[in-house]
C-alpha cells in the first residue's frame, strides 16, 4: 500500500472510532492491523477494489477541500466519509461497512493479529484475557 493510501485509511479509521476518552487508533496501531488484513487470503483479491475506494476518498478531498484527506480537519472527513455511508452505490456503501468492521476488528481484535496494540482496547473496555494451559485467552468471569 502505498504512503498516500496508508495516510487516507489512517485518517479514515481516526474518524470512525474518534475516542476522545479512550484509545486512539494510532495508539493502537488499528492502521498496520488494517493492511495486513487486507493482505490475508480473504481480503486480497478485494485490495484493488479497496484501494480504488481510498484514492476516490482522496480525490473527493483535493476537490472539495484543496487538501488530502490526512490533511483535512476532522469535520472535514466527517463529511466525505458521510457521503460514502449516503452513497447511492451499493458498492460504496460496502466499502464503509468493511471499513468500519476492520477497524472495530483493529482495535478489539487479539492483538496476535497486529492491532489492539498493548490492548489498549481490551483495557478501554475493561476485557482482561487470562491464558488457559493451551495458551488461548478467555475471558475473566465478571468482565463484559
Amino acid at each position: 500500500m502505498t504512503r498516500a493510501r496508508h495516510a487516507t485509511l489512517a485518517a479514515a479509521a481516526s474518524r470512525i472510532l474518534p475516542l476522545e476518552h479512550g484509545p486512539g487508533v494510532a495508539e493502537a496501531n488499528v492502521a498496520g492491523y488494517l493492511e495486513k488484513a487486507l493482505e490475508q487470503p480473504y481480503f486480497r483479491a478485494l485490495l484493488p477494489w479497496f484501494e480504488s475506494h481510498l484514492d476516490g476518498l482522496e480525490g473527493q478531498a483535493r476537490e472539495r477541500f484543496g487538501r488530502g484527506f490526512a490533511e483535512c480537519r476532522d469535520d472535514e472527513r466527517d463529511e466525505l466519509l458521510r457521503t460514502l455511508e449516503d452513497s447511492p452505490d451499493p458498492m460504496t456503501r460496502e466499502f464503509l461497512d468493511t471499513l468500519v468492521r476492520l477497524t472495530l476488528e483493529g482495535l478489539l481484535g487479539d492483538p496476535a493479529h497486529g492491532g489492539n496494540r498493548d490492548q489498549v482496547g481490551w483495557r478501554w473496555i475493561g476485557y482482561r484475557p487470562q491464558t488457559t494451559r493451551s495458551g488461548l485467552c478467555r475471558r475473566e468471569e465478571g468482565v463484559l
